[in-house]
């Protein structure tokens, strides 16, 4: 029953947009994928690879511990990564092996007492854990 109660309240906010002739309908598109293309990853950086891609993720916590701040950068970026994405984009951050080294970063700042790189490590994991395919991967 919520199921359908979301369908219908979705189908209703779509009615007016349907009802809109084919050149606002078209502008419409254009603007979103104008938006969409904006918030894609940058141009490579001096490694060669795009910032906001899995390889970028992947490679920033692989590197050796360079400070508190530097890493709770990195994982809240990721964080933010993580959230806006498709599920694509998080099953290749995980062929990359971006889970087991954010359990690694997890491990690593509880031994050395690094309060806000361990908060933002389990958000991280919890927004990893949002859909079957991050729950799969944590069992």
């Amino acid at each position: 029953k919520q199921w359908y109660q979301r369908r219908v309240r979705g189908d209703s906010k779509r009615v007016p947009i349907r009802n809109l002739d084919d050149f606002s309908q078209k502008q419409m598109l254009m603007s979103y994928y104008k938006r969409t293309e904006e918030t894609q990853p940058t141009a490579p950086g001096e490694d060669g690879i795009q910032r906001g891609t899995p390889e970028f993720y992947t490679q920033e916590l692989r590197k050796e511990f360079e400070g508190e701040s530097s890493t709770v950068k990195v994982l809240e970026s990721l964080r933010v990564s993580l959230q806006g994405n498709t599920i694509r984009w998080l099953k290749s951050f995980g062929a990359e092996d971006g889970l087991q080294l954010l359990l690694h970063w997890l491990a690593k700042s509880q031994d050395r007492e690094y309060q806000l790189v361990t908060y933002e490590c389990v958000k991280c994991l919890k927004v990893f854990m949002n859909n079957k395919y991050g729950l799969m991967a944590m069992m």
